[in-house]
């Protein structure tokens, strides 16, 4: 998952070049939380000199390049996901869509019933 930092608050104080900064995590690393505000905090867990530290932020948006289910113990986050579409934040990729592919045999039967109507609709002309 990739998660757009807003500026450091001194660039802003300075009116330094605002470059955003990106921050690169699996699922594993972050802990998010949902508020009913529309508002979205990630905490994420980074290991600097041995220690773990916790770094919190609002993302800007974010990018999935990470299944959100897998067969593995403890693998499930399809409920970051949904978090994230809760608070409404932007996805280079849809967020729908990357909840809906996370079960597959959903997928697939979805896949089927558009395909019986596209057939459908071409025999019957």
């Amino acid at each position: 998952m990739v998660l757009a930092l807003p500026p450091p608050k001194r660039a802003l104080k300075e009116n330094l070049s605002l470059c955003d900064t990106v921050v690169i995590a699996e699922f594993s690393e972050i802990n998010l939380v949902s508020n009913s505000n529309g508002t979205c905090n990630v905490d994420l867990q980074v290991i600097r000199n041995t220690t773990k530290v916790m770094r919190s932020f609002r993302p800007d948006f974010v990018l999935v390049r990470q299944h959100a289910f897998s067969m593995a113990q403890n693998e499930d986050f399809k409920n970051m996901i949904i978090g994230l579409q809760y608070a409404g934040v932007p996805s280079v990729n849809s967020l729908e869509s990357i909840y809906s592919l996370s079960d597959k045999p959903w997928a697939v039967s979805d896949s089927n019933h558009t395909d019986i109507g596209i057939c459908g609709s071409f025999i019957n002309q």
